[in-house]
């Protein structure tokens, strides 16, 4: 649907900002800012930069967990997507509910750090 490019010469700083992307409790914040369809709540890219997110600092430990919770995410997510063969059916949706449960400890995780940083 929209593409948005952020460059960085970090993976770090790439991994803090996915998880802010990426987050339940953000996904909550902007919920009742964004505008609404004919299937509910849409435009959440239009809303995810309303959000101030702090800016990298290599030297803070949430941020640090932040980057570790992102890396674990993107391996496990990337070894379920490889188990998949070429026959297997893909349904979006279906895709969706399988990672969000896969990652369901680290979005949690993600969740309570991302609020003491915003907090």
């Amino acid at each position: 649907m929209k593409t948005y490019y952020y460059d960085t010469d970090s993976r770090e700083e790439a991994n803090y900002l996915v998880s802010f992307l990426n987050s339940e409790y953000i996904n909550k914040i902007i919920k009742p800012m964004q505008s609404k369809g004919f299937f509910g709540p849409r435009d959440i890219h239009k809303k995810i930069w309303e959000i101030s997110i702090p800016r990298y600092d290599y030297s803070n430990k949430l941020h640090n967990q932040l980057i570790e919770l992102s890396e674990i995410s993107f391996k496990k997510v990337s070894n379920y997507l490889n188990s998949k063969t070429k026959n297997d059916e893909i349904n979006i949706k279906k895709l969706r509910k399988d990672v969000k449960n896969l990652l369901e400890k680290e979005i949690q995780e993600i969740d309570k750090i991302i609020k003491k940083i915003l907090i």
